[in-house]
């Protein structure tokens, strides 16, 4: 299963960057990481087997890295819509197709 790890450094110095994206690249879990801006510092992909092997990582791997200051793992309650297309749809002020 694939879930998303957001990751917060205590500063973002220079050194804590270089030493938290050394550490990621030798994580076989994290398949996608990006140094974002916002709320997070880094958004992670990640890849386990189930609930209890992602609590493992963020646990044992992810949280063991220095300058760590906190994590946040938003999880989906329920998939509302999924729509893949190029198209775009021309919508009134109503809600309707146009």
């Amino acid at each position: 299963m694939s879930y998303k790890a957001d990751a917060t450094l205590y500063e973002l110095e220079t050194e804590y960057l270089n030493t938290f994206e050394y550490e990621v690249l030798k994580l076989e879990e994290v398949s996608e990481c990006f140094h974002v801006s916002g709320d997070y510092d880094y958004i992670l992909k990640v890849y386990v087997k189930d609930m209890d092997a992602y609590r493992n990582f963020v646990v044992t791997k992810l949280t063991a890295i220095k300058h760590i200051g906190s994590t946040h793992s938003p999880f989906a309650i329920e998939q509302v819509k999924k729509y893949h297309s190029n198209t775009i749809i021309k919508i009134d002020s109503f809600g309707s197709r146009i």
